[in-house]
């Protein structure tokens, strides 16, 4: 009578134990399935994101690798938890005393559901709390996207045409345009043969030289032979505390590595909208801290 009477208690509790496990499952599987909805649609959380979907979807693709690993461990917890519940059933009438001894021999039936359920509870929580961190930077990023279009709509944005129908020298002049723009000091503009890697030299408010080569391409990514140009004669010969390029396409993996390793900033065509376009300063879009005097911090160069 004792033995089924223990059985009894602890068979409830362990199937207590599974039942929660199985319903934090469905829950994290009832985000994952929204989540995937919201990816799939053009207008998730009912808002076009026009100028800010990259992000949003950055953010998402985030949230979603986060949910499938808790669900991968729920799923692995609520296995084990089964298997708990039929060890006991297991045990079923088995003496007290071999239950006491089997007990001796390692962690318990129901100590081990508890200690999974536990463990499931944590990581739904943290989920939640990861889950509130993306609600929170989804107002940031809505609040990016109106701060974006505001700045498209008005005189001082380039927009993606004007882009698109310019020449090299064009590219050069606009670039000009929107480096004066940031408050920047143009030197120099126009570059030719013998322009040794500038097409443009300024100064920012706080006197550092900006040395910048400008690459007008369609399609095709700038590869590592402007970068290393760049490389010999921007600090060298032009005596730069900001080399930049500029282009309005991509740039090859071995032309952002060999910039990161040199120091080297580069622009390219998602940078260049975010500038250009959107009215992002170039201090912020290269991550530089844009110095007061008598300070200069350290820089974190290389391509987003």
């Amino acid at each position: 009578m004792l033995s089924a009477f223990l059985w009894a208690v602890e068979g409830h509790f362990v199937k207590e134990a599974l039942d929660g496990v199985n319903g934090e499952v469905k829950w994290i599987e009832d985000v994952r399935d929204e989540l995937a909805d919201l990816q799939r649609s053009s207008k998730p959380f009912d808002l076009e994101w026009q100028y800010t979907r990259r992000e949003i979807d950055t953010a998402m693709r985030s949230l979603m690798v986060t949910v499938a690993q808790a669900l991968k461990r729920c799923r692995e917890i609520a296995t084990k938890v089964s298997e708990n519940f039929r060890e006991l059933a297991d045990r079923f009438g088995m003496p007290p005393g071999d239950c006491f001894q089997a007990a001796l021999d390692g962690e318990s039936p129901t100590q081990s559901a508890y200690n999974q359920m536990d463990e499931c509870l944590k990581l739904t929580d943290e989920l939640k709390r990861t889950i509130k961190e993306f609600k929170a930077t989804q107002a940031t990023v809505r609040d990016i996207d109106s701060r974006r279009a505001a700045f498209a709509s008005s005189n001082n944005s380039i927009d993606d045409r004007e882009l698109q129908r310019c020449d090299g020298s064009g590219f050069e002049e606009i670039t000009a345009w929107v480096l004066q723009r940031d408050g920047l000091t143009i030197l120099r503009r126009g570059g030719g043969a013998r322009d040794h890697g500038a097409d443009i030299i300024a100064l920012t408010p706080a006197g550092r030289r900006v040395v910048v080569q400008c690459k007008f391409r369609q399609g095709k990514p700038i590869g590592p032979d402007v970068v290393y140009q760049v490389n010999g004669t921007a600090r060298p010969f032009h005596k730069a505390d900001i080399p930049i390029i500029v282009t309005t396409t991509s740039f090859s993996a071995q032309a952002t590595e060999f910039a990161l390793s040199q120091d080297i900033y580069l622009v390219d065509e998602w940078r260049l909208r975010k500038w250009a376009t959107w009215g992002e300063s170039i201090f912020d879009v290269l991550g530089i801290a844009e110095p007061v005097e008598g300070n200069d911090p350290a820089v974190e160069p290389g391509a987003a």
